[in-house]
């Protein structure tokens, strides 16, 4: 059974080799690395050129810059595995990760999907956490599809199921979130498996860049959303999928605008029809809803003290003594401790 890794590769000439070596270095070796340099300005051709020289596995193909659903698209199209996953640039696969037991595993239960745990870490990864998985099976996956969702490199996906029903990530923002989403309503059963797959190397203190980059957010996802529901009128399901996530996605651009603007995207995103059919809100959801229907002008009010705090946290984590102390709190393993936690979650290497 062969495993294709696709990784898009835009200027990441600082990671980039280490990324790479932690596939090629797995126990297991019937793999292909598609890598798709979409038109990077640093060394990273390069870089991916001269380990492909050492390693017939890696494949590296050179392109103009069409963005990474573009990119991610073209990997599944070459991909000649019998399943794909997904790694960005500057994160790494666990040592150790992939090996002939976990491939017997897969092959034993002939799943659509593999979803693994994984490790966060920051950004020189030397402290990490663990986002776990217990091992079970799930059939009819559609129906138990309310699992917090995880991150996009922690899934195996089943090549067939992706090229039979032309499954691909469209151009908008939370991609990631909506090829799973259509991945698991076409599966018939997802394995998941307690093993560390990968390391999320986190880059930044925060997602928030400002209240206007965060809307630009906001209003991409939510047109992807659109869009999809569009397309799945004959999937009831997918339907309910997007309404209800839309509603979440209405409620956090809510939380970035000004009382003026609450009233006018409430009109232009249909917000009563969605909350008057909406089916699932988490209890948070729940407390910041019943606010914003009460009293839109304190939630407004509360929801600007939020982000305040948020850019002032973000300004002290530049300290060096609070960043520390931060991260301490947020990945509460040393790299050390990672190693000792066993092999059957993962285990990364000092080197």
């Amino acid at each position: 059974m062969k495993i294709s890794v696709v990784i898009p590769v835009y200027n990441g000439e600082k990671y980039l080799k280490e990324c790479i070596n932690s596939v090629l270095n797995q126990p297991y070796k019937d793999i292909e690395i598609i890598t798709i340099n979409d038109g990077s300005k640093d060394n990273s051709v390069d870089i991916l050129n001269k380990v492909a020289q050492t390693d017939k596995r890696l494949n590296v193909i050179d392109q103009k810059n069409h963005g990474v659903a573009y990119t991610r698209n073209k990997g599944i199209d070459i991909a000649t595995g019998n399943y794909i996953v997904f790694l960005d640039q500057d994160d790494m696969w666990v040592t150790d990760f992939l090996t002939e037991d976990v491939i017997n595993e897969i092959k034993q239960e002939k799943c659509d999907m593999v979803s693994f745990a994984y490790y966060q870490a920051n950004q020189d990864i030397s402290r990490l956490k663990l986002i776990e998985r217990q091992r079970k099976i799930i059939d009819h996956p559609k129906e138990n599809a309310g699992e917090n969702y995880r991150h996009h490199s922690s899934y195996m996906y089943n090549i067939e199921l992706l090229k039979k029903y032309h499954i691909d990530t469209d151009e908008y923002r939370n991609e990631d979130e909506r090829f799973r989403m259509k991945c698991i309503y076409f599966a018939n059963k997802i394995l998941y498996l307690d093993k560390a797959i990968f390391i999320y190397r986190n880059n930044s203190f925060s997602v928030t860049h400002g209240n206007e980059d965060v809307k630009k957010v906001f209003f991409s996802s939510l047109e992807g959303y659109e869009k999809l529901r569009n397309q799945s009128v004959q999937y009831q399901w997918l339907m309910e999928y997007c309404d209800n996530t839309q509603l979440r996605l209405l409620l956090g651009l809510f939380q970035n605008s000004s009382n003026k603007e609450c009233a006018i995207y409430e009109k232009t995103y249909h917000y009563k029809e969605l909350w008057e059919k909406h089916g699932w809100l988490s209890g948070r959801d729940k407390k910041e809803w019943k606010l914003y229907r009460n009293n839109r002008k304190f939630f407004v009010i509360k929801s600007k003290g939020k982000r305040f705090i948020i850019i002032i946290l973000r300004y002290l984590s530049q300290n060096r003594f609070l960043k520390k102390f931060y991260e301490s709190k947020k990945y509460p393993l040393k790299r050390d401790e990672v190693n000792e936690i066993g092999k059957n979650k993962g285990i990364i290497s000092n080197s």
